[in-house]
């Protein structure tokens, strides 16, 4: 008798063991991704919490068509790039994967936002080139004479351009004309003169984007539009 009641107490204790076990959860939300990171590298970690005392080890996966971006590490829960991630600018740079983790006893799913940044990889581009503009040599000063365009299909900072002109052909042309940083008007600032000064200006006028969060210097194009000006001696009646 005494032996079979110690072995209602070992199965009543062992039991009890096993109702221990309890389920894990998913802490990871979301993750943020640089839209150029390189393939292989780190993406982010699938957090867990596991209200065990003493935690059972945890396999890690994914799911989801837009888990094809990705490499799962079974074991650790470090997610990698498998290929080259792409902002589509119709989600917004923002997706769902399904994340699925699993106990001995338990199997966790929970979706989580990846929020793709844009990456600066694409230039400004002047747009309606050439510009060619004729000027009358009693234009008032202030004028504008002519407004260039350059666009930015990026996101964010790396979308915004700003207008210099770097270079003018004769020189002196840099004291004629003046270009507004944010909007490209080009204005007239100094008074021409047909007789005493070149009857033609190329100017060179650079786009320059706002870096983004991927690059630390300006990106600026890199295939530069030339304006013409040119200005006749006829007079206003």
């Amino acid at each position: 008798m005494e032996g079979s009641l110690l072995l209602l107490c070992l199965v009543s204790l062992f039991a009890g063991a096993q109702s221990q076990n309890q389920i894990p959860s998913i802490t990871t939300s979301y993750a943020q991704i640089k839209e150029d990171t390189p393939i292989n590298e780190f993406a982010f970690q699938i957090e867990t919490f596991d209200p065990d005392p003493v935690p059972d080890p945890l396999t890690y996966m994914i799911t989801g068509p837009k888990a094809i971006y990705f490499n799962c590490d079974a074991n650790t829960g470090s997610v990698t790039i498998r290929t080259p991630l792409e902002r589509d600018d119709d989600d917004k740079g923002v997706f769902s994967i399904g994340v699925v983790v699993s106990d001995a006893d338990y199997t966790v799913l929970k979706d989580i936002q990846i929020i793709v940044i844009d990456a600066n990889d694409n230039q400004p581009i002047f747009e309606n080139t050439p510009y060619n503009v004729n000027v009358e040599e009693n234009t008032p000063l202030d004028t504008v004479l002519f407004q260039v365009y350059a666009k930015d299909v990026d996101a964010g900072l790396a979308a915004v351009v700003k207008y210099s002109i770097d270079e003018a052909s004769p020189s002196n042309g840099l004291n004629h004309f003046a270009i507004n940083e944010n909007n490209g008007d080009v204005k007239l600032i100094q008074k021409l003169n047909f007789t005493s000064l070149s009857t033609f200006y190329r100017l060179k006028i650079t786009a320059t984007d706002g870096g983004g969060p991927v690059y630390n210097e300006p990106l600026p194009v890199q295939s530069f539009q030339l304006c013409f000006c040119r200005y006749s001696n006829r007079l206003y009646f």
